[in-house]
């Protein structure tokens, strides 16, 4: 027959081949899941860092839709030109072109001051 540690063995292959199989990646998808509803949303969070090697993280506060591209929603810092900084999403089934971006359909873009 079996002795314990047969037993144990046995067991412990068991408990590990269930936890493998039940167990799914995490699959994070920047355009999907982007929301002009809330900020943050899930594990994404849209804002400007106080320095390009970190600091202080700030929120976008402003939100909303641009007229000019119909489906296109937004997160910005509300500031003007050159301090703007924004995330967008194309929402629509059509290339959306402004200044020297070009945004193809259903795609997020991020635009900072430089």
């Amino acid at each position: 027959m079996f002795d314990k540690t047969m037993v144990r063995c046995l067991l412990a292959v068991l408990v590990v081949t269930m936890v493998c199989k039940t167990s799914t990646a995490q699959i994070y998808d920047a355009v999907n899941d982007f929301s002009v509803a809330n900020n943050p949303n899930g594990v994404w969070s849209y804002g400007t860092l106080s320095s390009f090697t970190g600091g202080a993280f700030t929120l976008f506060n402003q939100k909303g839709t641009n007229l000019d591209y119909q489906g296109e929603s937004y997160w910005s810092n509300g500031y003007g030109y050159p301090d703007f900084a924004t995330v967008q999403k194309n929402g629509s089934a059509g290339t959306a072109d402004f200044y020297t971006i070009v945004q193809p359909p259903r795609c997020s873009a991020s635009t900072v001051k430089a």
